[in-house]
């Protein structure tokens, strides 16, 4: 909480200061997003949301969507609308950037990856288990291609994937 005040101190500064507009505006986008941040680890998703909404919203108009940090910014607000149990809303939040990933070569493979296992996280939710599945697979996949087979980071699909074998073997039950 104190880092959440400490930011939102230098967010206060820094609109009040005369610094570039330009420089300034990305500034606010990048404390909005360490604001967001904050709100996301102290489980206040409301305030998180659309504190991200707002960073994205400047991003976005500086960068365009193809940017990495317009990307970034995407993935954190679809994993704060599955916190809060809006799988639907961050389903289509995760296919936004994979319509955007797969539309564009500048978008990397890791930011795919993240958006396919994100995509499968809401899926799993929704207990579209066979979609979830697929989903994470395919994020290993591009993992994989990246990364290596001995990445720390595959870690956590190989979890989801065990919860999808583990939730289906319990509805054969």
């Amino acid at each position: 909480e104190s880092a959440r005040n400490m930011f939102q101190d230098a967010l206060r500064i820094m609109t009040l200061s005369k610094v570039d507009e330009v420089d300034r505006r990305l500034e606010v986008a990048d404390l909005l997003y360490k604001i967001a941040s904050c709100h996301d680890s102290l489980c206040d998703f409301d305030k998180s949301l659309a504190t991200f909404y707002k960073a994205k919203e400047i991003r976005q108009y500086h960068f365009g969507m193809e940017n990495g940090l317009v990307i970034q910014t995407m993935l954190r607000i679809g994993n704060v609308l599955l916190c809060k149990g809006e799988a639907s809303a961050a389903l289509n939040c995760f296919g936004e950037v994979l319509g955007i990933g797969y539309a564009s070569d500048s978008i990397n493979e890791i930011e795919i990856a993240n958006a396919l296992y994100g995509r499968g996280c809401a899926q799993f939710c929704g207990y579209q288990l066979s979609d979830a599945m697929k989903s994470f697979h395919d994020s290993l996949n591009w993992k994989l291609a990246k990364l290596g087979e001995n990445d720390p980071g595959l870690a956590c699909i190989f979890y989801q994937m065990a919860h999808v074998h583990l939730q289906q073997s319990e509805d054969e039950d």
